[in-house]
């Protein structure tokens, strides 16, 4: 069954560059590809910043730049513009090295914002940056609600499109197993 909610999805250019064509042999590609095929069939939308946008024409495949047309063509394909939060980049650039990786995370820190834009969603394979900016949510609240999945190590993706990419708790950057 198809969702009638539409969410607005931030996909990094890890998930666009590791997208292969219908030919791809590995299975990261195929994951990747299947999820954002999933992505194209179901009703939700694309969104791209000036940043994001960059990144995605120096690493797109193939497959990815004719998804992208046929998204844009579908309408769901929303330019965000500059989302840039400044007070989101200077708690992240006030942190502290070497316990926190301040470059890599406000190279990274575009997908934050975009997916404030958004619907807090992002989907990417960089599970590092997932895990900084998790532990970051402590520090920066208004990231604490952002959903980061990866199409590569999460097998349930495409049901969850196709059930409305619901932000179940455990999905968000904010959250905290309880402990008994």
């Amino acid at each position: 069954m198809k969702s009638r909610i539409s969410q607005r999805l931030v996909i990094d250019a890890s998930v666009a560059r590791s997208s292969g064509g219908i030919k791809a042999s590995t299975a990261s590609s195929k994951r990747c590809r299947d999820f954002m095929q999933k992505a194209l069939e179901v009703c939700h939308r694309v969104v791209m910043t000036p940043d994001l946008r960059a990144e995605w024409k120096r690493h797109q495949s193939k497959f990815t730049r004719r998804w992208l047309r046929s998204m844009m063509s579908r309408r769901k394909f929303l330019f965000a513009g500059n989302c840039e939060n400044a007070q989101l980049r200077q708690t992240i650039g006030n942190l502290k090295a070497p316990e926190w990786p301040v470059e890599a995370m406000l190279k990274d820190i575009h997908l934050i914002e975009a997916s404030l834009w958004g619907d807090r969603i992002v989907v990417s394979l960089d599970d590092a940056a997932r895990t900084h900016f998790a532990r970051a949510s402590s520090l920066a609240s208004q990231i604490k609600e952002v959903v980061w999945r990866n199409p590569v190590t999460e097998f349930d993706l495409g049901v969850w499109l196709e059930t409305g990419a619901k932000a179940e708790a455990s999905m968000k950057l904010g959250f905290t197993p309880r402990t008994t």
